[in-house]
């Protein structure tokens, strides 16, 4: 952050004193500092972006991958203390699938069943695709 703001300082620094410089024999002399200020200014900022955006992303995934690594261990936790039921059924079409089918992933498949029996006793009709 130090070099952002003196890199900006230089900058402006410069882009002063090459307005401001009114005599030939001034421009000439004082001519280059100015443009050494402008572009070592801009060199800083430049290479400061670079560093506080990268900084930045690696903070991003950093938190996503603790996150994700969070997710997971909650995930393998849920998995090893719950069964996995055996069919889902669509609360909305009354169908029940089989965990692998395409449908079974619906938001509206929230119904867990452990078997057909208790899917087709409580009014579920079994899916035409996946067949349970």
């Amino acid at each position: 952050m130090k070099k952002l703001i003196g890199g900006s300082m230089a900058l402006v620094l410069g882009t002063i004193l090459f307005s401001c410089s009114s005599d030939d024999f001034i421009k000439l002399c004082l001519g280059t500092i100015p443009a050494i200020l402008i572009i070592s200014g801009g060199i800083a900022i430049y290479f400061s972006y670079i560093n506080l955006y990268d900084e930045l992303n690696e903070e991003e995934r950093q938190e996503a991958s603790d996150k994700d690594r969070k997710g997971r261990d909650e995930d393998s936790n849920k998995e090893t203390d719950a069964v996995q039921p055996a069919f889902w059924g669509n609360t909305q079409s009354l169908i029940f699938h089989d965990p692998k089918c395409n449908f079974a992933q619906s938001k509206k498949c929230t119904q867990p069943f452990p078997d057909k029996e208790s899917a087709i006793s409580a009014g579920y009709s079994p899916c035409g695709i996946c067949e349970p």
